[in-house]
C-alpha cells in the first residue's frame, strides 16, 4: 500500500512508492483521494478547536492511497516549531514561507496555515507527479512561493484540483474565492461544507 509522509526537517518520503495520479487513476479515484485529504484535514482542524490548547509544534501528514482506499492522518510531534529553525519545519517543496506568518497569528494559526499549505503541496505532487518546482533549490522554491508565484501548469488544472490548491496554499484565497462560486455548483457544496 503507498503511503506519502512528510515531517519537520525531513524530505518527503514514500513508502514503497509516491502515489501519484498517472493514467491508470480514475477521475473517481482521484476525487476520493481529495476528498480524503478534505476530511482528514477537517478532523484534525476540528481537534485542534476542541483541545483550546495552543498547537506549538508542526504535525506529521500520513496519506495512504490506492485505488479503494484512502485515508490522510495528522499526528502530533513534540519539537517545537519554530519559523527561524529550517530543521523544525516542513521541505522546501512543501514549506509555506515563514516570512508571509504574521507575528500577530497565534501560534495555532500558524501551524494550521503551514498544515495546510503542506497539503496544497501535497495534492499538487500527487497530480503533477513532482513537487512544485522540483528542480529549483530550497532558497529559490520559497523564493517563489515569497512572491506569490506558483507553478505554470497550475493554471491548467481541473476545477476541483485547482480551487483545492489556491485554498490550501492561500488562506486568503480561500477568503475571497467562496463567496463568488454560485451555490448551485459541486464545487461550492463541497467548499461550503468544510468552511467553519
Amino acid at each position: 500500500m503507498p503511503i506519502l509522509r512528510i515531517a519537520p526537517g525531513r524530505n518527503l518520503e514514500a513508502f514503497p512508492g509516491l502515489s501519484v495520479i498517472d493514467d491508470q487513476t480514475s477521475p473517481k479515484t482521484h476525487l476520493a483521494w481529495i476528498r480524503s485529504i478534505e476530511a482528514g484535514l477537517k478532523n484534525w482542524e476540528e481537534r485542534v478547536k476542541q483541545s483550546r490548547s495552543p498547537v506549538t509544534s508542526l504535525p506529521k501528514i500520513i496519506f495512504i492511497a490506492t485505488e479503494k482506499i484512502s485515508k490522510l492522518s495528522i499526528e502530533p510531534l513534540e519539537e517545537t516549531y519554530d519559523q527561524s529553525q529550517v530543521d523544525s519545519q516542513y521541505p522546501a517543496h512543501y514549506r509555506i514561507p515563514p516570512t508571509t506568518l504574521s507575528d500577530k497569528l497565534s501560534s495555532t494559526d500558524r501551524v494550521t496555515r503551514a498544515v495546510r499549505f503542506a497539503l496544497a503541496s501535497l495534492l499538487f505532487t500527487m497530480t503533477i507527479r513532482t513537487p512544485p518546482f522540483e528542480d529549483l533549490s530550497d532558497e529559490a522554491v520559497q523564493e517563489e512561493y515569497e512572491q506569490g508565484r506558483y507553478p505554470e501548469v497550475v493554471t491548467a488544472l481541473s476545477d476541483p484540483v485547482l480551487v483545492r490548491l489556491l485554498r490550501y496554499w492561500s488562506w486568503e484565497f480561500e477568503e475571497a474565492w467562496v463567496p463568488t462560486i454560485p451555490p448551485e455548483s459541486e464545487s461550492f457544496s463541497v467548499i461550503s461544507s468544510l468552511r467553519h
